[in-house]
């Protein structure tokens, strides 16, 4: 996978912030990007500190944990445009553990998250974030 950042200015709109992204709608694609099933519910990726946590609906353990080993993050002042990305090792709660790679963007205020996995290059997911609250 590649990921190119644009250059923008380092800023705080979303940078060094704890914070939760909710999903309305996932996608799942396959490696060209094409959508291999596509449903409106509920996820969530919440930051806090160096922390990650990835909430799928259903099922409680599969629920992903994890600490970063990279953070990029560059958004425009306002908020509305920008990259955040995350590095990070995860476990879910049978002890399974991959190496992920999120991508938090935003492009004129509409956001997405984009998940891959080492382990699982086949398979990326794509969650349409319908809401972002900070926390403290």
């Amino acid at each position: 996978m590649i990921i190119c950042f644009t250059s923008t200015c380092f800023c705080s709109a979303q940078c060094n912030k704890n914070g939760t992204w909710t999903s309305e709608k996932t996608e799942h694609l396959d490696t060209s990007g094409a959508i291999v099933k596509s449903k409106a519910e509920v996820a969530t990726v919440k930051v806090a500190g160096k922390q990650i946590t990835l909430t799928p609906p259903g099922d409680a353990d599969q629920v992903m944990t994890g600490t970063f080993d990279k953070y990029d993050c560059h958004y425009s002042p306002d908020g509305k445009n920008g990259k955040l990305h995350i590095a990070a090792v995860l476990t879910n709660g049978k002890g399974e553990t991959v190496h992920a790679t999120i991508l938090i963007e935003t492009s004129d205020g509409k956001t997405t998250v984009l998940l891959t996995a080492k382990e699982k290059p086949e398979r990326r997911i794509k969650l349409y974030i319908g809401s972002y609250a900070e926390s403290k």
